[in-house]
């Protein structure tokens, strides 16, 4: 079911707008086309850096720097993992005939700004790699990642959570949250040390375009 239809993507390479959908769990017809299309471009990347670095923190600065973290991600288990206790859902931003990002979701979970609130806690968010500030690689689209962000508070409000989202975010991805102007709340030693942000209320009406009128 395509939950936002005929969302328009704009070309950093020709310049000009495609239609686009979002799909929400369409597994079956979608998760393939991330398999098939964007690990074997992430794996060609990631690969001769992995035979440059000269240790393990060498390649984690490597692939940050590259924008290929995710090359080790497995999409069909992140999709279908067992996971008591939340509701999950998957999300795929799709424009001619291949996905350009993907966003998993998981709720509720505990606002850490709000002791009274719950949210929707983004698990996993990644764009296809060509679209991507990779170097050496053009990019093709630009804005996937705000339009995913900006479904998924959408989604948050339509839930019950006000539109109030939080994630655990990649180094790469740090200063697209604060520019979204997500509060930081500090590294999360039980989750790799990572910088944990949430969507406060006060910003959210910001982002949706069906209350900026």
């Amino acid at each position: 079911m395509a939950v936002i239809p005929h969302i328009q993507l704009y070309s950093s390479i020709s310049g000009s707008c495609s239609d686009a959908d979002i799909f929400v769990d369409t597994h079956a017809q979608h998760l393939p086309l991330i398999e098939q299309e964007w690990m074997p471009l992430l794996y060609s990347i990631a690969h001769p850096l992995a035979d440059t670095a000269t240790d393990q923190n060498h390649l984690k600065e490597l692939l940050t720097e590259y924008c290929v973290v995710d090359s080790c991600w497995n999409w069909e288990q992140i999709v279908h993992q067992h996971d008591p206790g939340y509701t999950r859902h998957t999300f795929y931003l799709v424009c001619n005939n291949s996905v350009q990002g993907a966003l998993h979701a998981k709720f509720p979970k505990q606002s850490q700004l709000s002791s009274d609130s719950e949210l929707v806690y983004v698990d996993f968010i990644a764009t296809a790699p060509w679209n991507r500030n990779i170097p050496g690689h053009p990019k093709q689209f630009s804005g996937i990642g705000t339009k995913l962000m900006i479904y998924v508070m959408q989604f948050s409000q339509s839930a019950g959570y006000s539109g109030i989202i939080g994630l655990h975010s990649l180094k790469q991805a740090e200063d697209f949250y604060r520019a979204m102007e997500m509060v930081e709340l500090g590294h999360d030693e039980s989750y790799g040390n990572m910088l944990y942000f949430e969507m406060p209320t006060n910003k959210v009406a910001k982002h949706l375009p069906s209350q900026n009128g």
